[in-house]
């Protein structure tokens, strides 16, 4: 019946432990989750960061490779020898590796950046008016990757269909104050590989590689792919590449950034991140510098979204940190209440069970030993109070056994006077 008791007394503490640690532990999690719009947001930023981070890296992939395939087709071409005289075959040469690399001008100058041979061989002569980054490699004679301002002139002189392709209207934002005369940036950005040309090991020519940005979206395609997010790419303010696009699928060429953004991002040459103006809504974005091999700011790199769908991603993310954070705590909230229920009623009912063993003891005539009960004030007590009783009762015992003794040599001595 004692040991019944128990278990049931055990059971209770447990049952009646477990739901009011676990109650305050959700009341603490529902109130911590109050505040998770701030957290997601952070983090929502941080990711979209990432994001940015990614696609300069992307980017900056592009001009490796593009190197990569410069320095490919010098070996191919096998220059060095037949540096020194114009070779109508190596022009051929160099229009076949142009159209197979996809390459929107290939060059090779001499020392002076004057052109020595084009794809054409009618248009070879003259200087090449992309001539800063070139004569930076020769003087360095190592092979160099940058982003770079490609002059009109230039274009006009690779071909007409090029310089078009560059020409851009400048829209402005509908806040701005409207010019009656049309802008337009008639320069290219691009990205630019330079590999200098040796005989003998000395520096002779470079080989030069041309790959217009303006209006080649492969770029701002791939980064929609890979995020999601609206890519764009800029020469200094105005959009040139990009996957906005208007209802009618024209893509918002020639759109400018926002000026909050142009002030950090072109002006400062910092990462923007924040709210603007993206083409024709307020949204959200983040924008990279593009710097030249001068380190001067050109353009930027980046992307922007609605803010709409900004709240939606984080709405979305939201909810899903929720579902993660609320599956954490429910775990986190048994398993703690289970430990601490278990420890509690094993606190409580463990110097019961001594107690209780100790009156059976006591009950069954063994008097001999005390019982140390380490517990709360109360059960203390009775433990306490058990162990006076039961030194009491040894000492009655003990005092009974003396009277006995005695009155029993009190007799056998009567008698054997009485012999």
């Amino acid at each position: 019946m004692t040991l019944k008791f128990l278990k049931s007394f055990k059971l209770y503490v447990f049952i009646v432990v477990f739901f009011a640690i676990s109650l305050c532990l959700f009341i603490l999690s529902f109130l911590a989750m109050q505040n998770i719009d701030e957290r997601v947001q952070a983090v929502s930023e941080q990711n979209l960061l990432k994001q940015s981070s990614m696609i300069e890296n992307l980017y900056n992939s592009k001009l490796d490779a593009l190197l990569k395939r410069g320095i490919q087709i010098a070996g191919v071409l096998g220059v060095e020898e037949e540096l020194m005289f114009q070779d109508p075959k190596l022009s051929k040469k160099l229009q076949s590796m142009q159209d197979a690399q996809d390459i929107d001008i290939a060059i090779i100058v001499d020392e002076d950046t004057n052109v020595f041979i084009r794809p054409d061989i009618q248009k070879n002569g003259g200087r090449l008016l992309l001539d800063g980054i070139v004569k930076y490699a020769l003087e360095s004679s190592l092979p160099l990757a940058s982003t770079a301002i490609v002059p009109q002139d230039e274009l006009k002189q690779e071909s007409e269909e090029l310089y078009l392709q560059a020409r851009t209207r400048r829209i402005p934002l509908p806040y701005e104050k409207k010019v009656e005369e049309v802008v337009y940036h008639n320069d290219a950005l691009a990205l630019v590989a330079v590999v200098p040309l040796s005989i003998k090991g000395e520096t002779k020519g470079a080989l030069v590689l041309v790959d217009v940005l303006n209006r080649d979206h492969s770029l701002p395609d791939e980064v929609d792919e890979l995020t999601g997010f609206g890519a764009s790419i800029f020469q200094n303010d105005v959009r040139i590449s990009t996957t906005i696009k208007t209802q009618k699928d024209v893509r918002f060429v020639g759109t400018v950034l926002s000026k909050i953004a142009v002030e950090e991002t072109i002006e400062k040459g910092q990462v923007f991140h924040g709210r603007l103006w993206v083409v024709d809504s307020w949204g959200y974005g983040i924008y990279t510098p593009l710097k030249n091999y001068k380190s001067e700011v050109i353009g930027a790199i980046g992307f922007g979204m609605s803010d709409q769908n900004y709240q939606q991603s984080i709405h979305l993310y939201s909810k899903k940190e929720q579902q993660y954070l609320f599956l954490i705590n429910f775990i986190a909230t048994l398993g703690f209440s289970l430990i601490i229920s278990l420890l509690v009623s094993r606190s409580l009912t463990r110097p019961l069970q001594k107690l209780t063993n100790a009156i059976i003891e006591a009950y069954q005539g063994n008097l001999e030993e005390d019982i140390e009960v380490k517990s709360f004030d109360e059960i203390n007590k009775v433990a306490h109070s058990f162990n006076i009783l039961v030194r009491h009762i040894r000492q009655e015992i003990a005092l009974e056994q003396r009277k006995f003794i005695d009155e029993f040599k009190k007799t056998h001595n009567q008698e054997q006077d009485e012999k």
